[in-house]
């Protein structure tokens, strides 16, 4: 019995062990609660934040520029006097950065980045909003950069400004300088889209100034009708859940948003990563923002009633339509969700056709349709199969082949009562809604082997700062909300928004950042001399070419270039950040020898022994600290203890 016992304590006692180290795991890698019985993984996840800066807009030139020196005096107000003498001539953070290097990475002046900072980081005919919010967010989600460059409280913005050699580099100043060097690379995972913009003419015309798409435009009512026709295409793809449209005649389909619950699992995966990059406004412009917290809820939707949402299944074999997800309890519930259908084919035709204009008539859309099957029918019904046997071989774009009559009849009602493209859309798409509002009344429901969930997921993120320099982080959400459903049997897994596609609604795009701190120090040890030759002949100069060829070799040829550049001055920041103390704790330790001292002093001597340990202590400061010393401040603070020593011209203790 003892024996048992003492087994059943051993082994109590070594899955406790094991508990506590993979909890203290899980706490280290991610604060993560999680609800297991959802459809998508549900609960918060915090990997701890990250931190903002500029994205240092290429037409300022801040890095390189005099104007923004460090004016470290501004900073820097102590209760307790300052004994460390800090650089403080006006220079740019650039030069800041290379005396830095010099003191403490011991590199040659011949080595120095200023001046590639001047030719690549400066274009003062740059577009505004042209900067490196992708280096910034890619580095914030690195979590050794968090390390050194994350604050929990405002006193962090003093206590992190670091002293390297007499050059101060203040936190701000630190996350402005990984944001300029950080290596950046998306190309292992990028997804979504940063414009989702469907109307090919409107978006051609607007983003492109493209001379044939602003021409047809202006020929169709000019660029406010074909704005009110984009936004009737996002109601139309809305309604029609994960749609493809096609790029182009030649070119590959693209889906038109991204799937709810990819995106949510995506986001899950990013932050076991250590955070992820979100682009959370689809919009004119590209924002990066570093995601370091998500908390999601679901909630059961029942299998009847009012509260179903509209769910389309889209995709190549869902020849059933809605009949995918629904079912009608009785024939009238039924035929609403073939109505459903037929209202869904002539909305998929409309959106597969490009060519629409605000002044063109559905009716002739469908006319057009019904004479291009014809003609592939007849084109096509004299091609033989591998059986002899003859075969009509529809082209997949002209699918669905015959738009329902009933539908047909509303479109006519439509245009004879004096309706354009635009009012016959809205007018279908409230038929199409009250459809099924209607079947919902009349008996639908959820077939057996189907659940459904309603999603409510936020996301906390990093924004950019507006002034260089700035001494404050800003923090946002993003807010989402969308129904999944899942096939019990097979596992297969669904989704719809139901917010809208307007501003701040849903992510635009979402990407990984590959984690660069681990590798940089070694491949800049790789590169070192190809790092020195780029410098000494400044290869990093940009040649010009009018050859097409050639100038495509010399973009390849400065991606190159900036690689090495960007890797070695990463490299380079992650040494002067473990190198380096903060100003604080240096500031501290020479307080605490003038302490010790004054100690001695009022006791009425002080030993040999402990004037040989300061002497010690002054000495293995300057060997260690990468710091130099105000000797007259810190001659005056023992003068005013009544100590009799003094820091000499050499820098030593004297007694």
């Amino acid at each position: 019995m003892k024996k048992n016992i003492k087994v059943f304590t051993l082994t109590l006692l070594s899955l406790s062990i094991i508990l506590v180290y993979f909890t203290n795991f899980i706490c280290t890698y991610a604060n993560e609660e999680v609800k297991k019985s959802s459809i998508l993984w549900s609960g918060t996840m915090d990997v701890g934040k990250g931190y903002s800066s500029t994205f240092l807009p290429t037409n300022k030139g801040f890095l390189t520029e005099e104007l923004y020196s460090a004016e470290p005096d501004k900073h820097l107000e102590k209760d307790t006097p300052l004994l460390l003498k800090i650089n403080k001539n006006k220079m740019s953070l650039a030069n800041s950065l290379d005396l830095a290097r010099t003191h403490v990475l011991k590199t040659p002046v011949g080595e120095h980045l200023y001046d590639f900072y001047k030719e690549d980081f400066l274009d003062p005919e740059a577009e505004p909003w042209n900067g490196m919010c992708h280096r910034w967010s890619a580095a914030s989600c690195d979590p050794k950069v968090k390390n050194y460059l994350s604050v929990i409280s405002e006193k962090d913005f003093k206590h992190k400004n670091i002293i390297c050699g007499g050059i101060l580099l203040e936190l701000p100043e630190l996350r402005e300088l990984f944001t300029a060097n950080y290596p950046s690379w998306n190309d292992n995972f990028f997804r979504g889209t940063n414009r989702n913009t469907p109307n090919e003419y409107y978006n051609d015309a607007y983003y492109y100034k493209n001379d044939y798409a602003v021409d047809f435009i202006e020929k169709h009512g000019g660029m406010n009708a074909f704005k009110e026709v984009n936004e009737t295409d996002f109601s139309i793809l809305d309604s029609l859940g994960q749609f493809y449209l096609p790029k182009g005649k030649f070119l590959l389909s693209e889906k038109w948003m991204m799937p709810p619950h990819l995106f949510h699992d995506w986001a899950v995966t990013g932050l076991k990563r250590g955070g992820f990059i979100i682009n959370n406004d689809p919009g004119d412009e590209l924002w990066n923002q570093p995601v370091f917290k998500m908390i999601s809820t679901a909630t059961d939707i029942k299998n009847s009633g009012l509260e179903l949402p509209y769910f389309r299944y889209e995709n190549d074999d869902a020849v059933e339509g809605n009949h995918f997800f629904y079912k009608g309890d009785n024939k009238e519930a039924e035929k609403e969700l073939d109505r459903l259908d037929n209202i869904d084919k002539l909305l998929k035709v409309l959106v597969n056709d490009r060519r629409k204009a605000p002044d063109m008539k559905i009716s002739e859309v469908i006319k057009d349709l019904e004479n291009r099957v014809k003609a592939d029918i007849k084109e096509n019904e004299n091609v033989e199969n591998k059986e002899g046997n003859k075969k009509r071989n529809i082209t997949l774009n002209l699918i669905p082949m015959a738009i329902d009559s009933e539908v047909v009849q509303f479109v006519k009602k439509q245009e004879s009562e004096g309706k354009q493209l635009v009012e016959t859309i809205k007018a279908l798409l409230k038929w199409k809604n009250d459809t099924f509002e209607n079947a919902k009344k009349l008996g639908l429901k959820l077939k057996d082997n189907f659940i459904m969930e309603k999603v409510d997921t936020v996301l906390d993120f990093m924004q950019e700062n507006d002034n260089f320099r700035a001494f404050e982080d800003d923090m946002e959400q993003a807010k989402y909300s969308y129904f999944v459903i899942k096939n019990k049997t097979n596992d297969f897994i669904y989704s719809n928004w139901i917010s809208p596609n307007v501003k701040n609604s849903r992510p635009g795009s979402i990407w990984y950042a590959r984690r660069e701190s681990d590798t940089c120090k070694e491949f800049s040890i790789k590169t070192a001399d190809k790092f020195k030759k780029i410098l000494a002949k400044k290869e990093y100069v940009f040649n010009d070419y009018e050859d097409i060829t050639e100038a495509r070799k010399e973009f390849a040829r400065l991606n190159d270039v900036r690689e090495v550049c960007i890797q070695r001055a990463t490299s380079d920041l992650l040494d002067l950040c473990s190198s380096c103390k903060s100003i604080e704790t240096l500031n501290d330790e020479l307080m605490q020898i003038a302490n010790a001292l004054e100690k001695n002093t009022k006791e009425g001597k002080t030993p040999e022994e402990e004037q040989k340990l300061a002497k010690e202590k002054i000495s293995n400061f300057k060997k260690n600290s990468n710091a130099i010393i105000d000797r007259d401040n810190f001659n005056i603070e023992l003068n005013k203890r009544g100590i009799k020593a003094h820091i000499d011209e050499n820098g030593d203790l004297v007694f």
